[in-house]
């Protein structure tokens, strides 16, 4: 077994078998395109089998490093206008974050576009990702398109 497998396959086991973002079920390493399979081996050299690849290399939150600011299990690319709002997967739109940081981005983006207070804390960084994203959707006229989006 190679380091991106044996990486990709304690990931796995650590979270269930399941995204820990949708709740998917999450595919074979076999079953992962070449790319993704790349990235889990580049993962597995540096940083060990802790992180979960959504179809890029992750190696920290802009945010800081998960040992400095709190634990992480994972890092994903935030569409920092959401996808259903019209986002779309170009570096000028992600921000990379760990999953704590990027619930945190959602759950006030989220509140922003209900008119409400977020339910959970957020830092200075989070909130103000958060209203970037919540104004470039209400430009796009999609701020109604904003997920609830949950760790629990």
């Amino acid at each position: 077994m190679t380091p991106g497998q044996q990486a990709y396959q304690g990931y796995l086991e650590q979270a269930g078998g399941r995204s820990l973002a949708t709740g998917d079920k999450l595919p074979k390493f076999s079953d992962l395109n070449a790319e993704i399979r790349a990235a889990w081996e580049a993962a597995a050299a540096n940083v060990g089998p802790l992180r979960e690849i959504n179809g890029v290399t992750a190696s920290q939150c802009q945010f800081g490093a998960q040992e400095s600011h709190h634990t992480a299990l994972r890092f994903v690319w935030h569409h920092i206008l959401p996808q259903v709002c019209g986002g779309k997967a170009v570096q000028s739109n992600l921000a990379e974050l760990c999953d704590n940081c990027h619930y945190a981005v959602h759950n006030v983006m989220y509140a922003l576009s209900r008119g409400a207070t977020p339910s959970k804390a957020a830092t200075a960084d989070q909130f103000t990702l958060a209203q970037t994203g919540y104004q470039l959707a209400v430009k796009a006229g999609t701020q109604g398109k904003i997920p609830k989006e949950s760790a629990g």
